[in-house]
């Protein structure tokens, strides 16, 4: 059976994958506003690669889509160090000072947050436009 948070991150994934390709059937990104938020590299966001200093960011230019596939594996690596604290990669370092955790402090409230609610802002506007009125 599935560790319960592999589930959890298993049904973000399904979320996020069916935000970007529709829930019930694929579909094409109508709105050019969304597909930039999507494809384009204009989401700010930030990333904790100094070994030296884990706490301090630097600014990436992403998309929402790969946005949200780091985002996901930072959680799965957040999840292996919770389970195995003594293991080489985490043994000694806080989760205070892991730098996939910081990741998801940094960018998941904040700038994800934020664009998937655009996304679905442009969902909703681009449906009623099409359906409502047959432009777009």
């Amino acid at each position: 059976q599935t560790p319960a948070p592999l589930r959890v991150i298993n049904r973000f994934l399904g979320l996020h994958q069916g935000i970007y390709l529709g829930f019930d059937h694929t579909r094409t990104i109508k709105s050019h506003k969304m597909y930039a938020l999507w494809h384009d590299e204009g989401l700010e966001a930030a990333v904790f690669n100094n070994a030296l200093q884990p706490e301090v960011a630097s600014t990436v230019y992403t998309s929402l889509f790969n946005l949200g596939q780091l985002y996901a594996d930072a959680a799965i690596a957040v999840q292996f160090a919770a389970l195995n604290p003594d293991s080489t990669q985490v043994k000694g370092v806080p989760l205070s000072l892991n730098r996939q955790w910081l990741y998801i402090q940094a960018n998941g409230p904040s700038i994800m947050a934020e664009s998937y609610q655009l996304s679905l802002d442009y969902t909703v506007s681009s449906e009623v436009l099409c359906t409502f009125y047959g432009v777009l």
